[in-house]
């Protein structure tokens, strides 16, 4: 019976062991399992920390973007209350009564056609290259120019068609 209780204490150790030691595997197993998991967790972090920084750095720029569109529309701004000061109207628009040329440049040398001028105000002025020239308002706000030895006759629009109907008339008199 010592025998037998000896072979049970054996196998009652012998499956205490494996009990351990199969547990200690299962630890171990897990250990990895969950270092694996940590690591996953930590690389989808730090891409998510990459894509927040690469969000943060495009809205810097759009910031400075923004920031320039301000400052460049306030400068416009003061262009404009300066141009209305210049050039102020009377809410009639202009033409040339007669055949002078209009240029977009202030050398003169890129021809408008047919302008229309928001103001009947002439600004006399001497570019770099020494031409004297006129500066004139046209009706969609921008500037141009003619040779002061072209001297501008403005009239309202509404005179302007008239002389064009009055000519018109003369001509077929004519014939």
């Amino acid at each position: 019976m010592l025998e037998k209780v000896k072979w049970v204490l054996l196998l009652g150790g012998i499956v205490f062991l494996s009990s351990v030691i199969m547990s200690s595997c299962n630890n171990k197993r897990k250990n990895k399992e969950l270092t694996v998991q940590n690591e996953d967790v930590n690389e989808h972090l730090s891409s998510k920390d990459k894509e927040v920084k690469d969000l943060e750095k495009k809205l810097e720029k759009a910031k400075n973007k923004i920031i320039k569109l301000e400052q460049k529309v306030g400068k416009n701004k003061d262009d404009l209350v300066y141009m209305n000061l210049k050039f102020s109207s009377d809410e009639n628009f202009y033409k040339e009564a007669f055949d002078t040329l209009y240029y977009s440049d202030p050398t003169c040398t890129i021809i408008i056609d047919n302008p229309r001028f928001l103001s009947s105000k002439i600004d006399p002025e001497e570019v770099d290259n020494g031409l004297a020239i006129y500066c004139l308002r046209l009706d969609n706000g921008e500037i141009c120019y003619t040779p002061r030895k072209n001297s501008p006759y403005l009239i309202t629009e509404a005179k302007w068609q008239e002389m064009k109907k009055e000519k018109k008339e003369k001509a077929t008199q004519e014939k």
